[in-house]
């Protein structure tokens, strides 16, 4: 059985902007992809773990299940799937941390294989760069600042 994701929004509560060391926010439902059992395949998830979007409003889910990264629209709808579990070329095994870019590269640090995916057109370019001799792996959150890692 898959699970839906919920997206959140937090959001500063008006009434208390200014008061002096007390500050309240509210949560509210921003978004829901996969509430329904009988949802296709790729709205369901069954373990997200990390969720970032790009400058057109598109959200990237990974799903460590499937070791690869779903990619909705900015109101919920499926776009494509982004890798999957494997060895080869823009597969990846375990994925451990993700960024989307200035730039909407979506990078992908697989601990397993030892190397960042960047991938590229909403993955249909890619490129891969070992971590080997960089002598990292992390499930730290993953930056990129001017092409650089």
């Amino acid at each position: 059985m898959g699970l839906g994701l919920v997206i959140l929004c937090l959001a500063p509560n008006p009434a208390a902007i200014g008061q002096a060391q007390e500050s309240s926010f509210t949560i509210r439902e921003q978004l829901i992809i996969g509430d329904d059992e009988d949802a296709p395949a790729e709205y369901l998830l069954y373990y997200p773990e990390s969720v970032r979007t790009d400058s057109e409003g598109n959200i990237y889910v990974h799903d460590a299940l499937s070791a690869s990264v779903r990619v909705f629209d900015a109101n919920g709808e499926f776009v494509t799937t982004i890798g999957r579990r494997g060895e080869g070329p823009g597969e990846m095994q375990e994925i451990v941390s993700m960024h989307v870019d200035g730039g909407d590269r979506l990078i992908v640090v697989d601990r397993i294989s030892r190397r960042l995916t960047i991938f590229t057109n909403m993955g249909k370019d890619f490129s891969v760069e070992s971590t080997i001799d960089k002598g990292f792996i992390t499930s730290n959150p993953l930056l990129s600042l001017d092409g650089t890692f």
